[in-house]
């Protein structure tokens, strides 16, 4: 992380202004939304969800995490996440950027029991 100490004297007052960033500014990732085929599915069905981060010239990579591995599983292939419902129940997943970690988002899907059929 780079920091820039700037003093400017106005006045006759001296203004000390420290400046952060990660990078060059510009490939700082500054947002993060996640793309979903589906928020609502069966025990047993599979939900796809992919990430992007703006701007598009920062790293695109990110980290995925559910809120309770009881209702479902996810695999991760590059920055698309498989989930598969196991239980009925309200799942949150949240995708973090790898660089910058207040960059995040979350997504709910509601997993439903398989119906029981009528005889």
């Amino acid at each position: 992380m780079k920091s820039i100490l700037s003093r400017s004297i106005v006045g006759g007052l001296i203004g000390l202004t420290l400046f952060s960033c990660a990078g060059n500014g510009e490939n700082v990732p500054l947002s993060l939304t996640i793309h979903g085929d589906k928020t609502e599915m069966m025990v047993g069905e599979i939900a796809t969800l992919d990430a992007a981060i703006e701007p598009l010239v920062a790293s695109q990579e990110v980290t995925w995490s559910i809120s309770d591995s009881l209702l479902a599983s996810i695999s991760v292939e590059a920055n698309v996440a498989t989930i598969t419902g196991l239980s009925e129940g309200s799942l949150v997943v949240w995708a973090t950027s790898s660089e910058v970690e207040t960059v995040t988002n979350s997504y709910t899907i509601t997993i439903n029991a398989i119906p029981e059929p009528d005889y």
